[in-house]
């Protein structure tokens, strides 16, 4: 299981590492322009990632602008939809507006609100069908 968490707050992406490095290798970017880069290097590579949570509001790329990099993409390597990485997006806010256009355009899998609680995201996980508990 590989994980790609994209978060600016440093608390943050700590406590997704700690809580996914269970089930399998984290690899964390600090801002959407180096998470696309590592999502596109990965792919380059065929190693993918299965989860990718991604915060919304973030420096140099925001998360939607991040997502819609990663879906073109997965689109431009023939990936299908079935075999798409989940991505969960992550806001501070309930920002209704940020998460609906993910949803909409079928991009976003779920959202969590933080903070984020480990169970929480264990149960986002597990309803995405990445791991059991």
């Amino acid at each position: 299981m590989r994980f790609l968490i994209v978060e600016d707050d440093a608390v943050c992406a700590l406590v997704f590492k700690e809580t996914l490095k269970v089930y399998g290798q984290c690899d964390v970017a600090e801002d959407g322009l180096k998470g696309v880069k590592l999502f596109s290097e990965a792919i380059d590579r065929k190693e993918g990632y299965d989860l990718i949570c991604m915060d919304i509001m973030m420096p140099n790329m925001d998360g939607q602008t991040a997502l819609q990099a990663i879906r073109d993409k997965e689109k431009a390597s023939n990936i299908n939809l079935t075999k798409r990485t989940s991505v969960l997006m992550i806001t501070a806010l309930k920002d209704d507006a940020n998460i609906g256009s993910a949803f909409l355009r079928g991009a976003a899998d779920g959202y969590l609100v933080k903070p984020v609680k480990k169970r929480e995201l264990l149960d986002e996980v597990v309803r995405l069908g990445l791991i059991e508990i």
